[in-house]
Order: C-alpha cells, then structure tokens, then sequence
C-alpha cells in the first residue's frame, strides 16, 4: 500500500519534489501549490482527509500551518547547509562579497562550517534563525535591516520574500532545497506511512458497561420503557461503531464491545484525552456508562487491557473512560476533566524508593507524580488530589498527611472556601526531581 503524500508549497518546488518522488515506490504524491504561503493552512483544511502525510516544501509554510487540527503528520524539508554552498558557489563566480550577507532560515551552525571549510571570515554574516511562525513581512524587513546595516546582499529561501526583496532592487539570491534534503524529506514521508499501518494494525478493544441499569428499570414503570432504553443505547453504539468502521457486540444487557483501530480510535478521542462517545451517551440518554479501553497487539492481549481499563473507570465511580495500552499504561480518567497517564509496571527503583519511604503502593506513587507533572508541581489541596486521584477526600487528606511526614509536601497556605467551613491547607509537592 502506498502512503498519499500531498506536496505543499510554491509551484517550482512542488514540481521538483514530485519528480523526485518519482524514485519512491512506496509514495503516491500529489501536487498543492500555492501563489502564497498564507494559503497554505487553508490548502491543508481542504485536501488533508484525502492524504496519510503532509509535506511542505519548507518551514515557512509548516509553521503556519500547525496549529489546524488535521489527523495527518506534518512535515517539512529542511534547507541544509549544502544548499546554501551552492548558492555561496553561484555568487562566487559572479564575484559577490560572501563576507558581508544576510541568511535566513539554515542553522547558524551549518553556514559557519561552511565559512571555516572555505577560509572565509563569518564575523558580518547576519543570521535568522526561526523555530515557529514567521511572515514573508518579517523576513523581509530582517534582509533590509541587514542592508543598512552593512550587508550587500541577502539569501533567502522563502520565495515571497524573494520576489519582495528583488521589487526593492535589493542583490537577493533564493536558497532552494537540494535533492538530499528533498530525499531526506521523502524518506521521513515514507517512514510516516509506514508508521501509520503499523497503528492500523493495532487493535483497539473497548467495552461499555452500563453501571445503573437496575435504576432505570425500577424508574421505567414497565418493561417496555426498559427496552426502549436498550434499543436507544444499541442505536448510538451502532451509530458510533459505523463511524468508527468497528464491530459491535452485546456481551448481555448490561455490557457491550467495539472492536476498532488505533488509528481510529486516536482521532475520536482526540489521542486519549476525550471520548465522544461518552459525551453523546451523557447529553442523549439517562444512562451512567463506565468504558474501558484496551490496546494491543493481538484480540487477546487488547481484551485483556480493556478489561483492566474498564476496572479503573468502575473504581472511579463510573460516567468515565480509562485506556490502558499494551498492558502497562494507563490513561484515565478520560472525559472527566484532565486525564494523568501513569504505569501499572512497577521495576521504576526511584518508584520502589519513594514507596517504601511513603508507605504507599508504587501504583500511588506513580500516579502522584503524574498528578503533580499536570499541575506543574505548583501548590494543591487535599481536596484537588482527592478528585484527580479518584480517591475519597479523606484518602486525600491521608496521601497528604503521608507525603508532609515523608518529606515530599510541605504547607505553605491556606484557602478559604467559598461558602461556610474550615480554611483548607494548601501543599506544596517536594515531586518535581523524581518525574
């Protein structure tokens, strides 16, 4: 199966990166130029269902496009210093002083290797280095600040800033991507698709527990309400799994399993941090559902972990999801404000360590410490750990009372409540050397 690739970027790259991608068996590439850069994000909206990877013909572009929610990955080619020692070679031969130039967009480090290899001082070269947006605006005003600074000429790999630059009777000289840096950025596209049907075959077993169905059918006031209680929830797990392109199955009346992908399951949960099918179950019925799901390999080992997964969201109480992938993580509680991601595997020394001084389970520990990485270790109540943890506000309190006696917490203030009661302590966790 080949990975849809679609090649973002200014026409004359495009076409460049698409003969080369001619040498990729495993690459069906598909041309999206733009007269722009500022059309890139939209040109991604539009096209990126259609793709398993993106790659834009530079950093430009890519940057301005990240932040779009798409399910694909995103790529760039990058310049190299080869590319700029072409360019460098082209103005040597026109004789053009290398000396005093302005660059954009290559490492730093890259053009200074290439200044010491030839002899060259590097002192004058101005540089811009980026690692998040820029405009075709910004750079431009870098080159021309460059110019009054001392500059004769400017290197741009950006083609707007280009084509602005050379309006302005500035001596611009356009950086493009060598054919290495195009392979390179070829193979990572390759890699990409690999990856993604390696998830595809990673299945995904979840099971739906309906937790108050004995509730319903005392409030029903007949049996045939209790039914149409069960046809509604079959029709939205029908509805669901259709979209999913699952299979779904009654295990009774009271439990139900989808099988599915990773792939598919990532984007409905947002990678794990919600679940859709909680939410619709909440807003359409009356009903109070625990979820469970498990990833693995095999049917057996996926099943064995949405077991265990469905177990935590239980023990939470229920109206939740848990996931637990491959047997050892686990991320919970989905759909219940932020989720912690933490271990079931117990060989972590510095988490036996922290045990024993405790006297908590290497479990707790572990959750702890993923509680106080979510919070970015700043101060917290009883209160707070006791609902993230999913414990009782008496557990809360008890964790933290063992944490103060361990050395790992300490009270540094006080909260008063909104309505009538005691001040709660508020505790700052000694946790942040050990995540």
């Amino acid at each position: 199966m080949k990975t849809v690739t679609g090649v973002i970027g200014p026409e004359d790259l495009v076409n460049r990166v698409l003969t080369i991608a001619k040498e990729f068996d495993d690459l069906e590439t598909h041309g999206l130029a733009y007269a722009n850069e500022t059309e890139a994000p939209d040109i991604l909206k539009k096209h990126a269902s259609l793709m398993n990877v993106t790659l834009f013909t530079g950093p430009v572009p890519f940057y301005a496009s990240k932040s779009i929610d798409v399910r694909v990955p995103l790529l760039y080619i990058s310049f190299s210093g080869s590319s700029v020692y072409k360019t460098l070679l082209e103005m040597a031969i026109k004789q053009k002083d290398l000396t005093r130039i302005s660059v954009d967009t290559v490492e730093r480090r890259a053009v200074e290797e290439i200044y010491s290899g030839l002899g060259l001082d590097f002192s004058n070269v101005k540089m811009l280095e980026y690692h998040g947006p820029i405009t075709a605006e910004e750079m431009t005003r870098f080159h021309l600040a460059c110019l009054e600074d001392g500059a004769t000429s400017a290197l741009t790999c950006l083609r707007s800033a280009y084509v602005a630059l050379l309006e302005k009777g500035v001596d611009v000289w356009r950086v493009l991507p060598d054919e290495s840096a195009i392979r390179e950025g070829l193979s990572r596209a390759v890699i990409e698709g690999r990856a993604l049907r390696s998830k595809d075959a990673e299945l995904v077993i979840t099971l739906i527990s309906v937790d108050n169905l004995d509730e319903v059918v005392r409030t029903s006031g007949s049996e045939y309400g209790v039914q149409r209680t069960r046809l509604e929830l079959h029709r939205l797990l029908l509805d669901y799994a259709e979209k999913m392109e699952a299979s779904l199955q009654a295990l009774g009346d009271e439990e139900f399993v989808l099988v599915s992908t990773r792939r598919t399951v990532e984007a409905s949960t947002s990678y794990w941090t919600r679940s859709s099918l909680l939410e619709t179950i909440r807003s359409k019925m009356s009903l109070k559902v625990s979820i469970g799901m498990g990833l693995g390999p095999t049917a057996a080992a996926a099943h064995s972990s949405a077991r265990i997964a469905l177990h935590y969201s239980h023990q939470r109480g229920g109206d939740v999801a848990h996931a637990v992938i491959n047997s050892r993580d686990v991320i919970g509680p989905i759909g219940a404000g932020q989720s912690l991601e933490y271990s079931l595997r117990t060989e972590n020394t510095v988490y036996r360590s922290l045990a024993a001084r405790t006297g908590l389970s290497v479990a707790t520990i572990d959750r702890l410490l993923a509680f106080a990485g979510s919070r970015s270790f700043e101060p917290v109540t009883a209160a707070e750990m006791a609902k993230a943890l999913g414990v009782t506000a008496r557990s809360g309190r008890r964790l933290i009372s063992r944490l103060v006696a361990s050395d790992l917490a300490e009270p540094v203030g006080e909260e008063q409540p909104y309505k009538r009661g005691r001040p709660r302590h508020i505790y700052r966790l000694k946790l942040q050397h050990f995540r």
